[in-house]
């Protein structure tokens, strides 16, 4: 009898042993979404007008709906690198899918641990081919040191060359200058020129018309000038700046002579808007990309000849080597921590890949990711046509060697950089002591954030 009764004793706690290990394999933060029949919630940091330009988020997601009938889609529009964000993540409360830039915040957000890597889902996907995407979905990839490399932590939206220019030829053909094509970009030398040329003030010392406007911020296209060297202004491993090296010198030298002598749109000489001034005519060239195409394409308000408008590749630093870059490539990836893994996939897919992707491109949104959903970009007209095959043209040119210190918040590089290059720009201080101070604050950044990540 006891022989019995401790035998049944031990098959118990075997069995009450097993369902405690497999109960406990089953909890945690990601549950995966077991049952096809209970109600998921899957908030998104994007709203209606990031997904296909306006309207309501039920319409845009009806045919996902329909195909899973089980998950709610609730968008909390913020932007990932926000203060706001930033609170929901510390208490727990962030979006399952974030909308974020790949260029400037993936690395940072992914060396925090804050994102799901993704190469799983996609190797199992049967909406998306790796194959078939622009090399641009490349900066949602990170090591924990270099973007470009390492696990994929989600992809581009859509996307187009930053470094791109939209130019009025009759501007460029009036002033005696070259005149930019797709073929044969401006060097950063007849860019100077160009610049200093279209520049004009009236007798009040207003000024009345630029040569560029929209450019990117300092951090990013003095970024992009040492990229077409081989360099950039961090070191291989990101403990210091090269902001004291000639090379990097020269850069910022560059940037600043174009601002300082009122060629380009600066806190010295600001444009209202870049958009607006580009079509009064006030502006020759504005730097925005394909992005612009279709506000162009529709715009009633045109004070200038759109066969006068062309966009062309942005300028080069050796005429014989073209080079284009994405500066922002901003798409989405999956909260780690969130309790739905598997349905945070389907509606990363649908948002990249679905109907939503192929909407977008429709309306020349920006370049889809996946290739083959480029037919669908509006070539009706000459004009969308001519921003068609140029941004296909300098896509084949696309770099991913534009580098972003993961280890610095990208918002705070950028601030201090403006910090002390703004007296400089209004005479009250030196370039030198500026890009000393720049370089001392952003090492401490540096070392701070490598610190709180543990990394040597």
């Amino acid at each position: 009898m006891k022989k019995f009764f401790f035998s049944n004793m031990i098959r118990m706690l075997c069995i009450l042993i097993t369902v405690g290990l497999l109960a406990s394999c089953n909890t945690g933060t990601q549950t995966g979404g077991t049952n096809p029949d209970e109600k998921v919630t899957i908030t998104i940091s994007f709203d209606a007008l990031n997904l296909v330009g306006g309207g309501e988020l039920d319409d845009i997601f009806a045919e996902f709906y329909r195909e899973n009938p089980n998950i709610i889609i609730e968008s909390v529009p913020m932007v990932a690198t926000s203060p706001e964000m930033t609170a929901k993540i510390a208490s727990g409360n962030a979006p399952d899918l974030f909308r974020l830039e790949g260029v400037t915040s993936l690395p940072g957000m992914a060396s925090k641990g804050l994102l799901l890597e993704l190469d799983d889902y996609i190797a199992k996907s049967d909406k998306i081919v790796l194959d078939n995407l622009y090399d641009v979905y490349n900066v949602f990839r990170f090591d924990g040191m270099e973007a470009g490399k390492g696990p994929i932590y989600g992809t581009v939206k859509d996307w187009s060359i930053d470094t791109q220019m939209w130019i009025n030829k009759k501007m460029f053909r009036d002033a005696g200058l070259r005149v930019p094509t797709k073929n044969e970009p401006l060097t950063y030398d007849e860019l100077s020129v160009a610049c200093h040329t279209f520049f004009k003030m009236n007798e009040d010392g207003e000024v009345v018309q630029l040569g560029l406007t929209g450019l990117y911020g300092i951090v990013q296209t003095i970024e992009v000038l040492l990229a077409q060297q081989g360099k950039s202004m961090w070191s291989e491993d990101f403990n210091t700046t090269t902001l004291l090296e000639p090379d990097t010198r020269k850069a910022v030298e560059y940037y600043l002579g174009l601002q300082k002598n009122g060629g380009m749109e600066s806190p010295l000489n600001p444009a209202n808007t870049y958009y607006s001034w580009f079509i009064e005519g006030k502006a020759a060239m504005v730097n925005f990309g394909y992005w612009m195409a279709s506000q162009l394409a529709n715009d009633n308000n045109l004070q200038i000849d759109l066969d006068d408008v062309e966009l062309v590749p942005g300028p080069i630093w050796d005429k014989n080597k073209r080079f284009s870059a994405c500066l922002a490539g901003t798409g989405s990836a999956i909260y780690k921590k969130t309790k739905h893994p598997d349905e945070a996939f389907k509606v990363f897919e649908y948002i990249h890949f679905g109907s939503s992707a192929d909407t977008r491109a429709q309306k020349a949104f920006g370049l889809p990711i996946d290739r083959t959903k480029i037919s669908l970009l509006p070539q009706d007209t000459p004009f969308l046509k001519m921003a068609y095959e140029s941004v296909l043209d300098d896509a084949e040119y696309a770099s991913s060697d534009v580098r972003i210190n993961p280890f610095a918040n990208f918002t705070s590089v950028n601030a201090t950089f403006e910090k002390y290059y703004i007296p400089v720009l209004f005479g009250q201080d030196t370039l030198d002591n500026a890009l000393q101070k720049i370089n001392d604050e952003l090492n401490i950044l540096t070392k701070e954030g490598k610190e709180i990540l543990g990394v040597d």
